[in-house]
Formats: C-alpha cells, sequence, structure tokens
C-alpha cells in the first residue's frame, strides 16, 4: 500500500516474479476493506507517511484485527530500528534496494 501509483506498481513488478501474489491499494482504508473482504494475505507492505489512515495506524489495526499477517513499513522517515520490538512489524528505510526486498519478503514468510 502505497499513496504513489508508481511505487505500488514496481513493487509489484519486483516480488509477482518471485512467486509471490500482490494486490495493490493506494490507502489505508482500501487496504482495511481488502483485508475485511476475506483474502487471503500474508504480508502488508506499507507507506509510513500518506493521507488518510497512516502507515503506523494501518499496522497497528492490522496486527489487532488480523493476527498472523506480517507488515513491512517503508518510509524516508524512520530508521530500520523504528518498529524494533514489535511483534509482527518490519521497517524498511526508503530508499530501498530491491533485493533487500526481495531478502525481507522471503524471510518474513519463511520462503
Amino acid at each position: 500500500m502505497d499513496d504513489e501509483e508508481m511505487v505500488c506498481g514496481l513493487l509489484a513488478e519486483v516480488l509477482v516474479p518471485c512467486g509471490h501474489s500482490v494486490m495493490t491499494v493506494l490507502n489505508g482504508e482500501d487496504a482495511l476493506k481488502a483485508l475485511s473482504d476475506g483474502g487471503d494475505f500474508d504480508l502488508v507492505i506499507t507507506d509510513l507517511d500518506h493521507s488518510g489512515l497512516k502507515g503506523y495506524e494501518l499496522s497497528e489495526k492490522i496486527l489487532g484485527d488480523f493476527p498472523g499477517i506480517s507488515v513491512i513499513v517503508c518510509s524516508g522517515y524512520i530508521t530500520v530500528t523504528s518498529f524494533s520490538g514489535r511483534g509482527g512489524v518490519s521497517s524498511l528505510s526508503k530508499p530501498f534496494d530491491i533485493e533487500m526486498l526481495r531478502d525481507w519478503v522471503k524471510e518474513i514468510l519463511g520462503d
């Protein structure tokens, strides 16, 4: 989930060839709706700072309402340790290396 279509498209281009199914949305409200509609999700990647429901709020909601779904919060405003100790939430500082993202997703999903 990112409010920039280009970023969503790039994430899909990177993760689909690795065998992942990817759904992109442009805001937190749409992300929660997709989760609530019963989609089969293991991981949500979200930007931290955008309009509407912020990435931090979205991650808290996901952890509370959808146990078993992990979250990666991405932002140019945080360090990788900003979310340390928060079970189920990882953080990735922008700009990030595509290989690093692939490795994180692989590690989180146990692929």
